[in-house]
């Protein structure tokens, strides 16, 4: 590389700043919250229209005019194996709380009503205990309980 100085200097740097954290996970979230604040520069330079696709992680500190959160479901939704943990349930709300603040204009929570897996076949899905959390729709709002959107309808 031409620039090989700056980037061993770069890499330097990153040990230094690793070297502050005692835990591996925890390095790992500020980067990737700093890595959020870049992304979010970058999307306030150009205004486009165009679609983002986002984890929730990913999302935090930036705002859309539409978002659509999918597989609103229990055990995506909360995660099944975070429920299991101590605290996780609090720390899935939180995140759903992130996910869902996101929208500066509309929000679209979408939950699945059935899933396939090859071990158990067709699964039956509830909407996520969060969404019920969520203040009462007001009287502009439109609900739809049910929408089929399918890759096997005719076009």
């Amino acid at each position: 590389y031409s620039d090989a100085s700056a980037r061993e200097e770069d890499l330097i740097q990153l040990g230094n700043f690793a070297a502050r954290f005692e835990r591996m996970d925890d390095f790992l979230n500020e980067l990737a919250l700093l890595t959020n604040m870049s992304k979010e520069e970058e999307i306030e330079e150009r205004q486009e229209d165009k679609v983002i696709l986002s984890t929730i992680h990913q999302a935090k500190g930036l705002e859309w005019s539409y978002v659509f959160l999918i597989w609103c479901a229990d055990g995506m939704i909360p995660l099944a194996r975070a429920l299991r943990e101590p605290g996780g349930e609090e720390e899935e709300r939180r995140l759903f709380y992130v996910a869902v603040t996101r929208a500066r204009d509309q929000l679209y929570l979408c939950s699945p009503m059935l899933d396939y897996t090859r071990s158990a076949g067709t699964l039956t899905l509830s909407p996520s205990r969060f969404i019920s959390e969520i203040a009462p729709l007001s009287a502009q709002d439109e609900q739809r309980p049910f929408e089929q959107w399918s890759l096997f309808d005719e076009y």
